[in-house]
């Protein structure tokens, strides 16, 4: 591949500074300014404060294509000591968004020398992590002015799967998760007199109990939800005071978007039974919703003959990636589909303070999706 040098140090720079989501300025500046120079065929269109699409104008009438790549880092101290570690302490590339950068500028670089048959959007999303990036693009003026896409599609690694191995499933591939905060106000009291005041501790200990009652946690069952208890917390460092307020975080987690919506009127029922039980007030704060990603048969279609093409290995998944994806919002809308790219099985997992993107997918992720663009557009 011409420019794999050129690409690897895009690649290490980014790693080398990275930013959260919602916050990727400079990310945004440094890629625009390589596609200025690179690929003045393109057209760069801004559509939130840091995301952007570089459009690439096709010559005939064909299906137009969406290539989605993410643009955050996480909130994760990199205890690596290579030389393009992450100058920024506490935040760090770590779910690999900086290598899925560097495949889609890899796509535009290809699109320069030898332009696609219909137009092409390279889509640069901020905030994935959060779940909040795609629609914060589905919702800017600018995204609903450019034509709509026939297709889309995305791709994330696969640490501790085979090198370059690809991983395609009709249908929901990445489950419905959502994130919740509940907060309980009770009343204070002296701790040597629990009984006058309400302390949240028995209505946290139940709604726990109920949590693992509930839960299936296996994927491949057709009832699977998974409630993960995140963090609880209560009252005040005051050993003289019973508490009198808590929060708990949970992740909900379930196969479809229609599951979601019914796990969470279970788990809103069964606080309110709690809470009047118990006396003590409450009110939830729903936040991190990552609509599950529905693989459209012909997009995924496209996907596998394009991994045949490229003679790489093609894995068919039984049940959907465990972790979300804010892709799904743009399946909801476009044909489309998201593959699994596997990063080597020694490769350390995602979000691992010690992960680092395997370079070595720069040139087979952008082959990969140079073949679905001309699988797609033929």
């Amino acid at each position: 591949m011409r420019n794999i040098s050129e690409l690897k140090e895009i690649r290490k720079h980014l790693h080398q500074h990275p930013e959260l989501s919602g916050a990727e300025h400079n990310t945004k500046e440094f890629l625009q300014n390589i596609l200025r120079e690179k690929c003045p065929s393109s057209q760069l269109i801004p559509l939130t404060e840091t995301g952007f699409i570089a459009h690439f104008k096709g010559a005939k009438e064909k299906p137009t294509v969406l290539l989605r790549c993410e643009l955050d880092a996480l909130p994760i101290q990199e205890v690596n000591s290579f030389d393009y570690k992450s100058e920024t302490e506490n935040i760090s590339h770590k779910c690999g968004h900086d290598g899925h950068m560097t495949i889609l500028m890899a796509v535009a670089f290809a699109l320069e020398e030898h332009p696609p048959a219909g137009d092409v959007y390279l889509l640069f999303q901020p905030a994935e992590e959060t779940g909040e990036g795609a629609q914060e693009v589905l919702n800017s003026e600018r995204f609903q002015q450019v034509p709509k896409a026939d297709f889309a599609y995305a791709l994330h690694n696969l640490p501790g799967t085979p090198l370059h191995s690809v991983h395609i499933k009709n249908n929901e591939i990445t489950p419905s998760v959502i994130s919740v905060d509940v907060h309980l106000s009770g009343k204070t009291s002296h701790a040597a007199e629990p009984q006058k005041g309400k302390n949240p501790d028995l209505l946290i200990s139940e709604l726990l109990q109920w949590i693992h009652e509930q839960n299936q946690p296996n994927p491949e069952e057709v009832d699977f939800q998974l409630i993960t208890p995140i963090f609880v917390d209560m009252g005040t460092r005051d050993y003289g005071i019973s508490a009198g307020h808590a929060t708990m975080g949970l992740t909900l987690r379930t196969a479809s978007n229609d599951a979601m919506e019914g796990v969470k009127v279970q788990l809103t029922e069964k606080l309110n039974t709690l809470t009047e039980l118990f006396g003590i007030g409450s009110s939830v704060e729903w936040k991190y919703a990552f609509r599950s990603v529905q693989n459209a048969e012909v997009a995924a279609e496209y996907i596998r003959k394009s991994a045949q093409a490229e003679d790489l290995k093609l894995v068919e998944r039984k049940h959907p990636f465990p972790w979300g994806e804010d892709f799904g919002a743009f399946t909801e809308h476009v044909p489309g589909a998201l593959f699994g790219l596997g990063a080597g099985e020694d490769c350390p997992a995602l979000h691992n303070p010690d992960y680092d993107f395997p370079e070595a997918l720069i040139e087979s992720g952008s082959k990969m999706f140079l073949q679905i663009l001309s699988k797609t557009q033929a």
